[in-house]
């Protein structure tokens, strides 16, 4: 499970190139590396590959503009 956080709660959420709502937000993820893109309208996107493993992770993020 993937806990997306962060200072914009109308930020889309994308992992792996499929949208998948807007933040705050929590995901049932296989474990393996995902590839999370999330974007504001005004601010620089946030982009990052994370290995979600078995456990609840908390994947914080900042939309600076």
């Amino acid at each position: 499970v993937a806990r997306l956080d962060g200072n914009r709660v109308d930020a889309e959420v994308e992992v792996d190139g499929i949208h998948r709502g807007t933040a705050p937000l929590k995901l049932e993820l296989t474990p393996g590396p995902h590839e999370f893109r999330i974007s504001s309208a005004g601010a620089k996107p946030f982009v990052k590959t994370v290995h979600i493993n078995a456990q609840t992770q908390g994947i914080p993020f900042d939309l600076s503009r």
